[in-house]
């Protein structure tokens, strides 16, 4: 279900889906890393709604309303199917550079 940010209700997963609005805020919150496809979790919403603190990218960002409005999530059911989805996070025997990941010659099969 596609909803806005500001939407979402405390402890509820979501992926950004699109950025709306144009110029200066919307560059804004493409720098701040909200960018499509991120999965981010609603963490607390101030007592009148204003503002809205997030946990993405693994820090905390605090939002407005009006800010929170210009994001579409789509609300996830469960952390574990926005993080595949995405299909980013760790992989066993993947890593970077020489000597990382699955040990050369092994005739071991995953």
């Amino acid at each position: 279900m596609i909803a806005q940010l500001n939407e979402l209700k405390e402890g509820d997963h979501a992926e950004i889906i699109k950025i709306e609005g144009v110029g200066e805020i919307r560059q804004r919150l493409l720098e701040m890393g909200l960018i499509p496809g991120v999965h981010l979790y609603l963490i607390r919403v101030a007592p009148l709604g204003d503002p809205i603190e997030i946990s993405v990218h693994g820090f905390y960002l605090s939002l407005r309303k009006e800010e929170a409005a210009l994001v579409k999530v789509e609300k996830c059911p469960m952390h574990r199917k926005c993080r595949r989805r995405g299909g980013g996070g760790w992989h066993q025997g993947k890593g970077y550079g020489f000597g990382r990941g699955r040990r050369h010659g092994s005739s071991k099969k995953d």
